[in-house]
């Protein structure tokens, strides 16, 4: 049983992992969200060194295509530039979200001399940046892809993107300033990075569309650990609390199982005393006088005890005279006779047909000679009803045992005493001779 539930663990952590894998994997095949950047709204501008002072010029070839051109000249200038700007959300203060997207994908053709091409986007925070020149204070971060990549589409993810120098230059080398933020773009644009040789650099921007998971890979692996958590903790609670019943229900189940005990304890000390009851004179029976005896015998217990033999005189006649109904009303009234005159230490019952013994534990001859004479006179005083009315008499021998003694001794004393009262006119108490001083 053991072996066979070590397996079905083992088979339920195979099928987790593999749930854990599938789950995984998934993540790269579930649906992403898109942000189409061009075409798009007519948000498209061009720039150039010129609105400076420079000689740099910009210009469209066709602007629905996103199609334009920059002239550089061979003139000295401290920086050149020209490029593509692409406003996001009001272009001022509040851009559009980008943190949720993980890659730009993007197909432009470029003509030119220029090794490089640069996409930036320029992110606005109140923290560093100023309404009145956003261009420079907006963080601005930006990727450099080789002109040999262009082609083919190209898909720009935005963890390679890095602060520009010239920017971390202007506000300081702070640590938090290092990372590049997505959060409130207000541009982003295409141009030629410093150095860019002198000539016409001709682009077309065919599209570029923003994507990124629904859910992040971090989140996403996120919650399958979550899952497993919850199920676990799930799988411990059901597990707690199936021990829990186990342990109530094995509670009720002992509970029961010794109310059972009980209930058939009871019973069976209820069936073991009518077993050893006379039903006629509830008084024991042999077998409860036995039972009594052995007792004694094991805890050799019988030194002091005094063994008191009652015997219904004529009671074969009195059936035959007046019937059995008549005999066993003898035999009753002398049961209640008997164990009227006994205490809770005394033992009392039928050894025979018309015989009773009574054992009466620290008692001597003189006593238990009392109890049987007040016994003999009480059923003597009673008058039964048969055919007609008639006495009933009893004759009793007594003795006491003597320390060493076991059963035998002391009931062939206590009957031979019986004996003697028998032939000496019945109706008599007699003690055992050599115990009328025990």
């Amino acid at each position: 049983m053991t072996g066979s539930h070590s397996q079905i663990k083992l088979r339920w952590i195979y099928i987790a992992f593999f749930i854990s894998l599938v789950a995984m994997l998934a993540h790269e095949i579930i649906p992403k969200r898109h942000l189409q950047l061009i075409p798009g709204p007519d948000n498209a501008s061009l720039y150039s060194d010129a609105n400076n002072g420079g000689t740099t010029t910009a210009e469209w070839v066709n602007r629905l295509d996103y199609h334009f051109k920059c002239n550089y000249t061979a003139t000295p200038a401290n920086y050149k530039y020209c490029g593509i700007n692409i406003t996001q959300g009001d272009g001022d203060t509040h851009g559009v979200d980008f943190s949720k997207f993980d890659t730009i994908t993007m197909k432009v053709t470029y003509i030119g001399s220029s090794p490089l091409i640069r996409v930036y986007l320029r992110h606005f925070d109140p923290a560093y940046s100023s309404l009145q020149d956003t261009r420079n204070s907006a963080k601005y971060n930006r990727t450099l892809i080789p002109v040999s990549h262009l082609s083919q589409e190209l898909t720009l993810k935005l963890r390679h993107f890095s602060v520009a120098d010239w920017w971390m230059s202007s506000h300081g080398a702070s640590p938090e300033l290092l990372i590049p933020e997505y959060s409130n773009i207000i541009n982003l644009g295409l141009d030629t990075p410093t150095g860019t040789p002198p000539g016409t650099h001709e682009f077309r921007i065919h599209y570029m569309l923003a994507s990124g998971y629904w859910i992040s890979r971090e989140h996403w692996y996120l919650a399958i650990v979550i899952f497993w958590f919850a199920a676990l903790i799930l799988v411990s609670l059901n597990k707690y609390f199936q021990l829990r019943r186990q342990v109530t229900d094995s509670k009720e189940q002992l509970t029961a199982a010794i109310t059972k005990a009980k209930h058939l304890e009871e019973e069976s000390a209820k069936y073991k005393e009518l077993s050893l009851i006379d039903p006629l004179t509830q008084t024991l029976n042999r077998r409860g006088l036995l039972y009594t005896i052995d007792r004694f015998d094991h805890n050799d217990a019988w030194a002091g005890v005094a063994l008191i033999l009652a015997d219904v005189d004529h009671l074969n006649a009195i059936i035959d005279s007046y019937g059995h109904d008549a005999g066993d009303r003898v035999l009753a009234e002398i049961g209640t006779i008997l164990s009227g005159l006994t205490s809770g230490g005394n033992y009392i019952g039928r050894w025979g047909n018309e015989e009773f013994i009574l054992i009466c534990p620290d008692t001597s001859a003189k006593s238990s000679a009392d109890v049987a004479e007040k016994a003999r006179r009480l059923v003597h005083s009673k008058s039964f009803t048969g055919t007609e009315i008639f006495k009933v008499t009893v004759s009793v021998g007594i003795s006491v045992a003597r320390p060493g003694e076991n059963f035998e001794d002391i009931y062939h004393r206590a009957d031979h005493a019986l004996y003697e009262a028998k032939h000496s006119g019945r109706n008599c108490v007699v003690v055992a001779a050599t115990d009328v001083n025990a």
